[in-house]
């Protein structure tokens, strides 16, 4: 009997530790299994929460708009009744008339949740509302809180659906949407047709769409707040947070030790803001209990795993080294066995590593191969059209629908020229971003889009459906115009957008850059007549700041606006402008708002914050605490209690 081979190889070979890690994926299954059915019922537990989330401010958002669509409706309802509408223009008054008035606005409210409604008569001084006709100043002193005065003035309003906010005789605010039936003659003011929404039947309707005791919903607008399910005035620094997150859905805020993050709906159509922020810190009990379960599950699994795969190596381990030690033991006289073995091994995980690294590269950089290639069919370096069409569908361009514009964003100034000294870069990539999120919310025909960073700007590729390339044009400048204007209020991004003609297929697309270039040149050639005009006294700097302060309290003032005034190109105002003073047009006139908003709070401490930002010509109170912190690296309240 020949002599037992000696075997070398100890547990802490490459074979053991394979067969140990093999041992530990086969049994890892199971632990894999409970895992991920325990990571399943987190993720979809919180995606179900984030979708109610979601839901409820849509449904919040529904039922304010339908609040206000209904009392809108009444009023026209009102307006239109010849009874009401003929009594209004009477001089002498007419009890039976009234009591058909009284009837009449009886009948109104039915099918609705308003609260109330009501037509105040000047002229008698009278007030006929769903309980009946009473003198003006009684109605008042039941109903309402402020002086008789403040309450007829509120009522003067001639423009059609003014809404007001009104204190009530409670510590609750009510609000009106007030509009006017005209009267025939010399009346003033006419009669006014009010109708009541009552903040507690907002606060219901909060506090019922939220999921956790901790949620905070909020609706506001620029009179003030319209509904919350929290105390405001309780809490007004986190009500002060919420609205000066603006319209950033998603944001993130932080109140009172506990961080919310925030969603977001605007309605456009009667100017409210809706927010519902939840706690991140706080775990709903279910959460935490799966939470408890799957790492106790993770635990258990991981030590039977353990156990097993330490057993189940052992037992298969022997034959497994009896082999590789009759390698071994062959390869004496050969050293090539076990390093030809081991340069296997190296190979094959280089081949590995190499092919995941280029899937990677290809998958990060296919879209830029897509803009690679529109910026070849822009700029004319494809010549035959037939492939050009094919190259687009190789690319998977997704440029199907058949007409075509190209727009020319040339970006003039950018809050992130002093948040990050390079205004070339940064500016681009807001601008791109900010055209991005526009483009697909705003501008819904169209149906591809691509857009391409230039040296000093963006090139947009806009591509749509239905009509002809003439009203795609069109509907695109349309939208173009409103979408520059709202960036530079919204986004401080003041930039000029060129469109080119409307284009019909993707051959054509460097038509339409051509048109754009020619744009530009006779622009560049309008800014250096204008410079050599300047140079002659035709533009001053003093003339700029004057200007500035003399609008300085305009909501509008825009520097696409001053421009205008001076027969300059914005982004030639602005150039002319960071030369002479060493900033930004825009981030002077938000400075000197600051500095007025400032001299407000000082000389009385007790105005409002709204008022302030009324009196210095901000576009909403959003905006103006954004800026005022942005520059002050302090909220207004904040600094109202420094002063």
């Amino acid at each position: 009997m020949g002599e037992r081979v000696n075997l070398r190889l100890e547990p802490n070979s490459k074979v053991f530790m394979s067969l140990l890690r093999s041992a530990f994926y086969i049994l890892l299954l199971p632990m894999l299994i409970s895992i991920g059915l325990s990571a399943m019922f987190i993720m979809n537990m919180e995606k179900e929460a984030e979708g109610f989330r979601r839901v409820a401010l849509e449904q919040l958002t529904g039922e304010v708009n339908q609040e206000f669509w209904s009392a809108y409706q009444l009023i026209n309802r009102v307006k239109n009744s010849e009874l009401i509408a003929s009594y209004a223009k009477s001089d002498v008054r007419d009890y039976w008339t009234e009591y058909q008035i009284h009837k009449y606005m009886s009948k109104v409210l039915v099918g609705t949740n308003l609260e109330t409604a009501y037509l105040y008569f000047p002229q008698y001084e009278m007030v006929f509302s769903v309980t009946g006709g009473v003198e003006s100043d009684y109605f008042h002193a039941l109903n309402y809180g402020n002086s008789f005065e403040e309450w007829q003035e509120a009522l003067k309003g001639r423009w059609n659906g003014n809404a007001i906010q009104l204190p009530g005789k409670g510590a609750e605010r009510r609000n009106l949407i007030v509009s006017s039936v005209l009267n025939s003659g010399n009346q003033d003011p006419p009669v006014a047709i009010a109708v009541e929404i009552r903040n507690e039947y907002m606060n219901q309707m909060a506090s019922n769409l939220q999921l956790e005791e901790h949620d905070k919903i909020l609706i506001y607008s620029t009179k003030g707040v319209i509904g919350a399910n929290f105390d405001v005035s309780a809490q007004a620094g986190l009500s002060e947070m919420l609205q000066g997150v603006g319209w950033k859905d998603g944001e993130t805020i932080r109140c009172d030790g506990i961080t919310y993050e925030v969603r977001v709906r605007y309605s456009s159509q009667y100017g409210l803001t809706f927010v519902y922020a939840s706690p991140k810190d706080i775990l709903h009990s279910s959460f935490a209990f799966i939470r408890a379960y799957s790492v106790a599950v993770l635990a258990l699994c991981v030590i039977i795993s353990a156990v097993l795969c330490l057993v189940m190596t052992n037992r298969n381990y022997n034959p497994i080294r009896r082999i590789f030690g009759l390698l071994r033991e062959g390869g004496e006289g050969n050293r090539e066995v076990p390093e030809d073995y081991d340069k296997m091994e190296r190979y094959i995980s280089d081949y590995i590593s190499r092919n995941q690294k280029l899937q990677s590269a290809v998958m990060r950089y296919e879209e830029d191969y897509r803009k690679v290639y529109l910026e070849k069919v822009l700029y004319g370096r494809i010549p035959y059209r037939e492939s050009i069409e094919e190259g687009g569908r190789l690319y998977g361009l997704g440029l199907d629908a058949p007409w075509f514009v190209v727009v020319l964003y040339e970006l003039a100034e950018t809050s992130e020229e002093r948040a990050f000294g390079m205004p070339g870069e940064a500016g681009r990539e807001m601008l791109r971003d900010s055209l991005s999120a526009y483009i697909e919310e705003k501008m819904e025909y169209v149906v591809c889009f691509y857009i391409i960073e230039e040296h000093n700007g963006c090139i947009a590729v806009l591509n749509g459906d239905g009509g002809d390339a003439g009203e795609f044009r069109d509907k695109v400048c349309r939208d173009n115009a409103a979408l520059l204007e709202e960036m530079e209020v919204q986004e401080e991004i003041c930039c000029e957008g060129h469109v080119s003609q409307g284009l019909e297929g993707l051959a054509h697309l460097h038509e339409g850059y051509e048109q754009l270039r020619q744009k530009r040149e006779e622009k560049a050639k309008q800014e250096v007549e204008q410079e050599r005009t300047n140079s002659e006294g035709g533009l001053h700097i003093d003339r700029v700041m004057a200007s500035v302060r003399q609008q300085i309290f305009n909501p509008n003032l825009s520097v696409a606006g001053l421009a205008d005034g001076f027969e300059v190109s914005a982004s030639h105002l602005s150039r002319f402008f960071k030369q002479q003073m060493g900033m930004g047009l825009l981030d002077y006139i938000h400075r000197c708002r600051i500095d007025e908003a400032k001299k407000l709070m000082k000389e009385n401490p007790s105005i409002r914050v709204k008022e302030v930002a009324d009196r210095t010509g901000f576009y909403n109170v959003s905006a103006f605490i954004r800026v005022f912190k942005k520059i002050e690296d302090m909220t207004p309240g904040q600094y109202r209690e420094k002063i």
